[in-house]
């Protein structure tokens, strides 16, 4: 009774527009609930932003209980069942739809890479292909690019990797996202510095800093983890 109470508690919030907290958030998406397979139906979009920002929140962290992912899974396939069913992906919002399947493409790849089921991973660069097919909006074109990156990499395609990795970045480079920008020159510079690509990785890496630089950012820990690297690397060599 208590749960179905909290539930019905947090649901009432979401409809009248409060904010959640943290753990009414987890709580939400905790298990199957009847309530929000309604809310998704009576507010198709709310319920969208809810699960994405919960999605958000499960990334790079692998301890989670795998049966997390499992949930999170399940209502995005809702969502997508109900986007579908009542013409939702029609009604002037074209990007939520890629945005979706891109979600569904991040949780298979960490159920694939941090609980051992690589077919999950081919789901994922499915997920991909079809949200690159679905939009032009450049800067979720770089996130499933990064995505598929993520994907292809896990499978030890290292070449791929890094082509994806730089789909991503000219997708990011055109939406002018900074902080999208910076993360994939980041991702760049240090796996091309690992592949023993050394002039592309410095490359990437005096990008990264002219635009940290640009930001006014402090730049010392930046400076410090690329010089080790590069370092340690040409001692290898």
């Amino acid at each position: 009774m208590f749960f179905k109470k909290r539930i019905e508690k947090i649901i009432e919030n979401i409809l009248a527009g409060n904010e959640l907290s943290g753990s009414d958030l987890e709580f939400l998406f905790s298990k199957k609930w009847k309530e929000i397979e309604i809310l998704l139906e009576k507010d198709f979009l709310e319920g969208f932003h809810l699960l994405r920002f919960y999605e958000i929140g499960l990334e790079g962290v692998g301890e989670r209980d795998e049966a997390e992912l499992d949930v999170a899974l399940y209502y995005c396939k809702k969502l997508l069942d109900i986007g579908n069913r009542n013409g939702e992906f029609e009604k002037g919002v074209p990007w939520l739809q890629p945005m979706l399947l891109c979600s569904m493409g991040n949780i298979y790849a960490r159920k694939g890479y941090n609980y051992g089921h690589p077919e999950e991973i081919d789901k994922a660069i499915e997920c991909y292909e079809k949200g690159m097919k679905l939009t032009e909006e450049p800067l979720l074109l770089g996130d499933l690019c990064k995505g598929m990156a993520d994907a292809i990499g896990r499978k030890g395609k290292d070449e791929e990797y890094i082509e994806w990795l730089k789909k991503a970045k000219d997708w990011y480079v055109i939406s002018k996202n900074k902080r999208r920008i910076k993360e994939i020159l980041s991702d760049l510079a240090e796996v091309c510095a690992l592949a023993g690509r050394s002039e592309e990785a410095e490359s990437y890496y005096n990008e990264l800093l002219a635009i940290s630089k640009e930001r006014g950012e402090d730049t010392s820990k930046l400076e410090v983890f690329f010089n080790v690297l590069f370092n340690a690397l040409k001692n290898v060599g």
